[in-house]
């Protein structure tokens, strides 16, 4: 989707209107979703984290795990996959400059 995004960007600049305002709202979406996920692990790290300190005296086992599970948006990229790179190629022909 963030591949799409990108071409939708490029063709908005050649035709000189926004194309990627549908994209850009599932994108939004998605994001907000994860986001929600992390807060709800960050939510259950902590009372796992609680539980397990009276139970144990064990704390850092359950931030090492939710570390491990959270979701970094800014470390998300576009996907390189033949799909995304055969439309870039595809629209690269026709427009050639102007892409």
């Amino acid at each position: 989707m963030l591949r799409f995004a990108e071409i939708f960007e490029k063709l908005s600049k050649t035709y000189e209107i926004d194309l990627g305002y549908k994209v850009s709202d599932c994108i939004d979406e998605l994001k907000r979703g994860i986001r929600h996920l992390n807060d709800e692990l960050q939510c259950m790290a902590e009372e796992i984290g609680e539980a397990s300190y009276r139970m144990h005296d064990i704390a850092f086992l359950a931030d090492t795990l939710v570390e491990d599970m959270l979701i970094d948006l800014e470390k998300i990229n576009p996907s390189s996959d033949e799909t995304g790179v055969h439309y870039i190629n595809e629209f690269k022909k026709i427009l050639g400059e102007d892409f």
